[in-house]
């Protein structure tokens, strides 16, 4: 378990609707799950293993870019830019 705290940006970038070019391979249940955890009013998210282990897989899926720019976007500050890879 990993405790982060989001930027407000952070958040926002997390709860952006998911595009169709993003494709959906557990990921909209990977964003469902964050945006339904983490505390809009201060940005605190607790991060399992689970997390911790699909949100590099997912911005390392070259079939969807979109995708590493938004986790980078969410937790490239917090996790570093190989988000915890």
């Amino acid at each position: 378990m990993r405790t982060v705290f989001l930027s407000e940006r952070e958040v926002e970038a997390l709860d952006r609707p998911v595009r169709d070019v993003e494709l959906d391979d557990g990921w909209r249940d990977l964003l469902a799950r964050l945006q339904e955890r983490v505390v809009r009013s201060t940005g605190l998210l607790h991060l399992d293993d689970r997390d911790l282990g699909e949100i590099p897989h997912y911005a390392s899926d070259g079939s969807a870019p979109e995708r590493a720019k938004r986790l980078l976007a969410v937790f490239g500050r917090v996790l570093g830019p190989t988000l915890g890879r």
